[in-house]
């Protein structure tokens, strides 16, 4: 698998995290946007150093799969059930 299908498969998961990252912060919309592209970097930037291929364009191909990932998941499986407000509950 490309390194781009690392990260996207990766971001499938990726909105279990950073809503329990967002539970720690201030509630906005702007807030868990911010902290999806960051874990979406990071995704990016770990799977290509593990596939060899440390270079900008790897990582950023990278990290927007992964939070094309995440953001579909989220806006199609995630809201619609309210797994948000489930997660926010139980931790917060």
């Amino acid at each position: 698998m490309t390194t781009e299908a690392w990260a996207g498969f990766v971001g499938l998961f990726m909105p279990l995290v950073v809503e329990v990252v967002k539970t720690k912060l201030p509630d906005n919309r702007m807030v868990g946007y911010s902290v999806s592209l960051v874990v979406s970097l990071l995704v990016g930037g770990v799977s290509a150093f593990f596939a060899g291929q440390f270079d900008p364009s790897n990582i950023l191909a990278s990290s927007g799969a992964a939070f094309i990932a995440a953001q579909t998941v989220y806006a199609y499986w995630f809201k619609p059930q309210n797994i948000d407000k489930v997660i926010q509950k139980a931790i917060g």
